[in-house]
């Protein structure tokens, strides 16, 4: 019975807290506190305590954009962009997103680079994936850690040459640029820089080094290490 108790009378509290909570947050919300209304919005987006309700979001975030907040006008750009209930706001979405990303926005880089990678809401463009997700990398976002890790490690398999080139200039070297196509054996070319893995790319897809083979080239991460091959016979 007591343990009965004592749960019921914890619960009471933390409802209690909750309610007072947002009683004080709501009311530095509209004195105009940036940050009581950033976290008003971002309650009201994920529904969060509150139900989710893109319109009190939008409300909240913009309140708190108009006070300068950087992380309003990154989460703003995102409800803009992805919510169904603001289709024609999309473009400003994304003036949003660039805004707070050049104020130092981690969240904002992360959700251009992840857009891009995706190419959900924009076309697809790895080389402007890799630049947003690194400048949210160096803020510390480990989220565009893994996405980079994504781009990095999976193959890409390109056939327009200047996406190709575009990729490597963006890639840390050394990489690997291999024909797509058989080349008996002579089609991969390990680049320790970026000038020489623009040189592999002009050669393979412009020049035809190796013919039809080098029409489209996969780029890939450099790795060192053992290699072993196995080989099974039934």
């Amino acid at each position: 019975i007591d343990s009965t108790f004592n749960f019921q009378f914890s619960t009471f509290n933390f409802q209690l807290d909750s309610i007072v909570h947002d009683y004080y947050l709501e009311k530095a919300a509209k004195a105009g506190h940036s940050v009581a209304q950033y976290r008003m919005g971002k309650m009201f987006y994920y529904g969060i305590i509150y139900r989710e309700d893109g319109y009190e979001a939008q409300k909240w975030l913009s309140e708190s954009v108009g006070n300068g907040n950087k992380y309003a006008d990154a989460l703003l750009g995102k409800l803009y962009v992805e919510s169904d209930l603001f289709g024609e706001f999309r473009n400003e979405g994304f003036s949003h997103l660039f805004k707070a990303e050049r104020n130092g926005s981690e969240f904002a880089a992360y959700t251009l680079g992840k857009y891009y990678m995706d190419g959900k809401y924009v076309k697809k463009d790895i080389a402007k994936a890799i630049e947003h997700l690194e400048i949210a990398s160096a803020r510390g976002n480990m989220y565009a850690d893994y996405r980079l890790a994504q781009i990095y490690l999976f193959e890409a398999d390109i056939f327009d040459m200047e996406k190709a080139l575009d990729y490597v200039k963006s890639c840390k070297c050394p990489i690997v640029v291999k024909a797509d196509g058989l080349a008996l054996g002579k089609g991969v070319l390990i680049c320790n820089t970026r000038e020489e893995a623009v040189e592999a790319v002009s050669s393979m897809m412009k020049d035809e080094k190796f013919g039809k083979s080098g029409k489209s080239v996969v780029i890939e991460e450099f790795l060192t290490g053992p290699e072993v091959s196995v080989l099974a016979f039934t």
